[in-house]
Formats: C-alpha cells, sequence, structure tokens
C-alpha cells in the first residue's frame, strides 16, 4: 500500500536523481568540447603534448637544462606514457592528453561512489548504498575546480590513482593482495605527479594501526617498485631524470599565499567540509581517545573489527592530509589544481553523513521543518554545480556559443602566423608551436624562476633573442613577472617590435636595422 510517506520518499529520490543526472552529465559535456578543441585552455597543455611527444627519447626529453632547448621535465612519466597510448586512438597529442584526462575523472566519481558503497554498514539496504553511492559520484562534479579534469595536465590521472588505492585498501585493509595493489596504484600515482603523497601516508598511517606486518609489506612494495623504476629512469636519462623532477622544478613560496588560497578553497567546499567533519568527528574522537591512552592493541582491534570505522578513519585521515598537501598552492604559479585532490576526498565523507544522518521515510508524511531541512542539504550541494552544467548542455545541444567560437577563431589566426614564420619561434602558448610542426626552445615560466633562482643562466637565451634567431615572438604580456625576468622581457623589447595584436595574443617581430 502506497502512503504518503513512501510517495514522499520516491518522488524526492527520483527528483535527486534527475538533479544528479543533469548535473554530471553537463559538467563532462564541457570536456567532451574541449577535447575537441585545438587551441590551448591552460598555460601548461602545450609543454604536456611536447612532453609527452618527446618521452621516449629520454635524452631528449630530460636534456641537461643548459643546452638548447631550455625545457624542464616537470612531473614523472606515466601520465605522458597514457597519452602516447590514447594518441593511438585520437591523432592528436593536446586532444589524447585532455582525453585521458576526462576518462580519469570518471572513473574518480566512479571510485568515490564505490567508497560509500563499500563503507556504508551492512545493515543499510543495497538500494540504500547503492542511492549514497550514486550521490557520491555525482557530487566531484559540483566542484569549482572540476573544470581543471579536462585539460590536458597530469592531476587527474595521479589522484585517480591515489584516490584508488586509499579507497581499495579501505574495502579490505587486512587482504594481503589487496594492499599489494593498492601500493601499486599509489605508486602509478607518485610516478604521475610526484606530490600526491597524501594517499600513501594515510595508507600507511592506518596500515601500522591495524597491524605492523601490513604496513611493512605495503612500504616493502612502494619502495621496490618506485625505487626500481625510478633507478631505471635515472639510468636511461644519465641522471637528468632527477635534476628535472626534484631540482629544477622549484618556485618561489608563499606562506601567505598558501593561506589566502586555503580560505579561498574552503569559502567554496565549506558544505563538504562541515559534512565530512560530522562524518569524521565520532571515529577519530574515539581514535584520538585511544591513541591518548596508549591502548594501540584496543584501537587496531577496533579497526580490524569495524570495517566502517576503518573505512571512516582511513578516508578522513587521507582528507587531512590532502588538505595539508595543499598548502603548496603557496607556490608562485600554482593553481586550483592543488585543491583537487583535497576537495575530491570529502565527497565520499559528505556522502556518509547524508545518508546516515537522513530522516526516517516517516518523518517525511509529517512536514517537519528538520527533516525538510535535511532533505534540503543534498539539493544545495548538487545545486553548487548548476552554472558548470549549463554551460555543458548549451555545448551539447546548443550552437557554439560567441566566445568560443572567438576563442577558436583567434586561435587559428595565430596559428596562421606561426606557421607562416620561416624558422624558429618563442611563443607563450606552446601548443601554438606543437600544432605548427615547431620545436619549443624555452619554457617561459621556467627559465624565469630558475634564473631568479640562479639556478641557470640566461645569458645564452637572452643572446638568442638579441640576435634575433627568432622569426617571431608571440606573448600575452611582457610585464609578467611570472613568466619573464626583466633581462629577457628587455631583450625582447630592444630586438623586437609588437606588429600584431589578436585577440590576447601580441606578435612581436625582429625590428629593422
Amino acid at each position: 500500500m502506497w502512503t504518503l510517506a513512501i510517495i514522499g520518499r520516491r518522488a524526492y529520490s527520483a527528483a535527486l536523481l534527475a538533479l544528479m543526472a543533469v548535473i554530471v552529465v553537463g559538467a563532462f559535456g564541457n570536456g567532451f568540447f574541449f577535447i575537441a578543441q585545438p587551441y590551448q585552455i591552460n598555460y601548461g597543455e602545450g609543454l604536456v603534448a611536447w612532453q609527452a611527444a618527446n618521452i621516449t627519447n629520454p635524452a631528449r626529453a630530460f636534456a641537461p637544462f643548459d643546452q638548447y632547448p631550455y625545457v624542464a621535465f616537470q612531473y614523472p612519466p606515466l601520465f605522458h606514457l597514457a597519452t602516447r597510448a590514447m594518441d593511438a586512438f585520437t591523432g592528436d597529442l593536446l586532444m589524447a592528453a585532455r582525453s585521458v584526462s576526462v576518462l580519469s575523472a570518471a572513473l574518480i566519481c566512479l571510485v568515490a561512489g564505490w567508497a560509500v558503497f563499500q563503507v556504508l554498514p551492512r545493515r543499510a539496504t543495497w538500494q540504500t548504498r547503492l542511492f549514497a553511492a550514486m550521490f557520491a559520484a555525482a557530487l566531484p562534479p559540483t566542484l569549482y575546480n572540476f573544470s581543471w579534469t579536462w585539460l590536458a595536465r597530469v592531476d587527474t590521472l595521479a589522484i585517480l590513482l591515489a584516490f584508488s588505492g586509499v579507497v581499495l585498501f579501505a574495502s579490505r585493509p587486512t587482504s594481503a593482495p589487496v594492499q599489494i595493489l593498492a601500493a601499486v596504484l599509489m605508486v602509478a600515482g607518485l610516478f604521475t605527479r610526484q606530490t600526491v603523497l597524501a594517499a600513501p601516508l594515510a595508507c600507511l598511517l592506518v596500515a601500522w594501526l591495524i597491524h605492523r606486518r601490513i604496513a611493512l609489506r605495503m612500504l616493502l612494495t612502494m619502495l621496490i617498485l618506485g625505487g626500481g623504476v625510478l633507478a631505471f629512469l635515472t639510468w636511461r636519462s644519465h641522471g637528468q631524470a632527477l635534476l628535472h623532477l626534484f631540482r629544477y622544478n622549484q618556485n618561489p613560496f608563499s606562506i601567505q599565499r598558501a593561506a589566502l588560497g586555503l580560505l579561498m578553497n574552503a569559502r567554496y567546499v565549506a558544505g563538504l567540509l562541515v559534512l565530512a567533519g560530522g562524518a569524521s568527528w565520532a571515529v577519530l574522537s574515539s581514535a584520538w581517545a585511544l591513541i591518548r591512552r596508549r591502548q594501540w592493541d584496543l584501537l587496531s582491534a577496533n579497526l580490524r573489527a569495524n570495517s566502517y570505522r576503518c573505512g571512516i578513519f582511513l578516508l578522513s585521515v587521507y582528507g587531512m592530509l590532502a588538505g595539508l598537501s595543499a598548502l603548496a598552492f603557496g607556490k608562485e604559479g600554482a593553481d586550483i589544481n592543488y585543491f583537487l585532490e583535497w576537495n575530491i576526498s570529502l565527497a565520499p565523507l559528505a556522502a556518509v553523513l547524508l545518508f546516515r544522518a537522513a530522516p526516517p521515510a516517516r518523518n517525511l508524511a509529517r512536514f517537519r521543518p528538520a527533516s525538510l531541512a535535511a532533505l534540503a542539504i543534498p539539493v544545495l550541494l548538487l545545486n553548487a554545480g548548476f552554472d558548470q552544467a549549463r554551460t555543458g548542455w548549451l555545448r551539447i545541444f546548443g550552437p557554439v556559443s560567441a566566445a568560443d567560437q572567438q576563442r577558436r577563431e583567434v586561435f587559428d589566426r595565430v596559428l596562421a602566423e606561426v606557421k607562416a614564420a620561416p624558422g624558429r619561434v618563442f611563443s607563450e602558448d606552446m601548443n601554438l608551436l606543437n600544432k605548427a610542426g615547431k620545436d619549443i626552445p624555452a619554457d617561459p615560466v621556467m627559465i624565469q624562476c630558475l634564473a631568479t633562482a640562479g639556478m641557470w643562466d640566461e645569458r645564452p637565451f637572452i643572446r638568442l633573442v638579441q640576435e634575433q634567431n627568432f622569426a617571431l615572438i608571440v606573448a600575452y604580456d611582457l610585464s609578467s613577472r611570472e613568466r619573464y625576468s626583466p633581462a629577457v622581457a628587455s631583450a625582447i623589447e630592444q630586438a623586437y617590435e609588437e606588429t600584431t595584436t589578436v585577440g590576447d595574443y601580441r606578435i612581436y617581430r625582429p625590428r629593422r636595422p
């Protein structure tokens, strides 16, 4: 018999499912749109495509930075290898790299859902666990920085591998095969982006609390696999890989910038933070009480005996460590991608709390204010992604917007200029050089950082500019001190003159004697 409570619950569930579908499809609509676009969306995309093209030639990819071309290989090679594999299907490295990122984003959503399905107590019906999992899977596309997941950047694949390792370990922490596979996934994450340390640290810490043998097994797996791959890279590159990954990859750091970035991100994900904190509080506080009393055996027994408590504890520790790693936003040139892993780690915890604290079905028929307010929370969380989703739906079914069309036309005009240039071109948009079939002579940001830090002599490059070795120089703003040192900017202004402005691009040609 259909009561008012059952009708209300089913109507609410159907509406929430519809809203989830709208948000997810719209968000990924943006991703599929940009996969097909030839222009650069983010500064690093052209560089990533160049690195992917050269990854199978270590002598070229990890060449000494004091010789031409002046390009650093800032990240380990797994994303670039995945891009090369995807290139077999796309025929274009930029499209391939974005495809890897979008596919990784879709898998991240599935992993977030699987985490909730695994963690929720088995006394909950499978329908409830499945619905909660679907809600958790819909939360990442609501993030303000989810737009990063359709860029040709290493972050999304790295987060997928690290996050998958955590969730896999949480599902069966006492299984040796699961421990080894989780360790392999997290090592793969580190060889995609070397800073995704939150996942392995969280798993090793929780593994140590459960049983030291588990922690040692995972640590040995990580050290043997990671050390072996790093040794191979070092051997193939004659030691240059270590310099590129660790020495050249340095930027000035500001604690003020890091703190302001954390506050900015917290403002955007305040709801997720509160809900994740609520899900974690009881488990963390009880664990902390045992730790203070040094009852390690009891804590270990609790984690082994209660899969819900163990899963929440691991996800909570992972989220806190991911938040700490987001302090790296203080680096010069850092962007909103530095908060992506932290924000994604909050999604399973937020979904768990919502569905554990959901009001009983009978309350829906009584229209209690507290129950109705609780039912509004999932809608408000999903609403955060509505604007982004709306743009995606318009890109799927509507005509190309004037802004997107103008962006394409500007890129095509500048690309024609670069292709027609007889010789080398130095461009701030390095994707232009890839599309034109020209080499990248230097990465503007990297040469500025290393020159400012006194780690690289910029005089040979300045001499190339002064001698007008470049047929064109394409820049956005020579006054940007994040991309041009005063000496390089001055050399360009003295040896070249701005002849054309196309959109945001400024094209410089050699001055006539």
